[in-house]
């Protein structure tokens, strides 16, 4: 459904600022390199925590010191959630009819805004109908690169080549098919329900989806030989629209949720309630 093109790779924050800062930071140089920060969407504040001291920031990049490199690795981040009504299916097309409308852009960057990759997500034709919730990622190798900051380590991680995309199927979903009242509300929100108990007939819903700059996505990476957790993360640079097409069955109360917090991009995770008539008994002894 969906191919992943390596777009090659994005400077690193220690690139831009050995470009463009050398070694004397005055404060119009500071405020020059804002602009080269902002034309690359760097997740400056999402990654190094230094909003607020951007010259620290700085000059700690200035000041370090080259250790060692650890060996590569590889590392999936997941980018789109496709969740499957119970029992029913899911199926995700495209309307456009140009490779630029079909496709969407995507910056990864990892700890310590290293250097990154610039990676195009292209639809190429509609998905199978998915019976089995899914999770979506995209593979990526990376290098974790150790520096001495006036004698402590720090770590960096380059993005060093995108592999291609992984798709996970789940025989069992924790979200889809629970009751409304496992879900906790102050992590997710519902959305208006589709009450079916009492009707035979499978409803089909169509949704729009769009991957633009609201978009998150984030992964953590342990290293063995290193102490702190690193993470790979994702920012959209050109969005994509998805049309979603969900196929509910009959004698079901759904109950559409989502996350209320930074995720994947995502079709509704389902609660449900199923019908206790003996009719609705029946018809699912016939699906079963």
């Amino acid at each position: 459904m969906f191919t992943v093109v390596d777009d090659g790779s994005l400077p690193s924050f220690a690139e831009l600022v050995a470009r463009d800062v050398g070694t004397s930071p005055s404060d119009a140089t500071l405020g020059t390199l804002r602009r080269p920060l902002d034309d690359e969407d760097l997740p400056v504040t999402a990654t190094s925590g230094f909003v607020d001291n951007f010259r620290a920031l700085v000059e700690r990049i200035l000041c370090r010191k080259f250790v060692r490199d650890e060996a590569d690795g590889a590392c999936t981040l997941p980018w789109f959630e496709c969740h499957v009504p119970p029992g029913g299916k899911t199926t995700m097309r495209t309307s456009a009819t140009s490779v630029t409308e079909r496709s969407c852009e995507i910056k990864v960057y990892g700890s310590g805004i290293g250097a990154g990759r610039k990676v195009s997500l292209v639809m190429t034709q509609a998905s199978e109908p998915r019976a089995k919730c899914a999770t979506y990622g995209i593979d990526c190798r990376v290098r974790p690169r150790v520096f001495d900051i006036r004698g402590r380590e720090s770590v960096e991680l380059e993005v060093v080549e995108c592999l291609g995309e992984s798709i996970v199927s789940h025989d069992i979903c924790p979200y889809c098919g629970v009751a409304a009242s496992d879900v906790d509300p102050f992590d997710f929100q519902f959305g208006q329900q589709l009450d079916l108990r009492n009707d035979d007939v499978t409803r089909k819903e169509k949704l729009q989806l769009t991957i633009d700059k609201s978009f998150s996505a984030s992964a953590k990476l342990k290293i063995p030989a290193l102490a702190p957790e690193l993470t790979l993360g994702a920012k959209v640079s050109r969005s994509m629209n998805l049309e979603v097409e969900q196929e509910c069955p009959p004698h079901v109360l759904y109950r559409p949720y989502t996350r209320l917090g930074p995720a994947p991009l995502q079709t509704p995770m389902w609660a449900i309630e199923r019908s206790t008539t003996p009719a609705a008994t029946r018809a699912r002894a016939v699906l079963e």
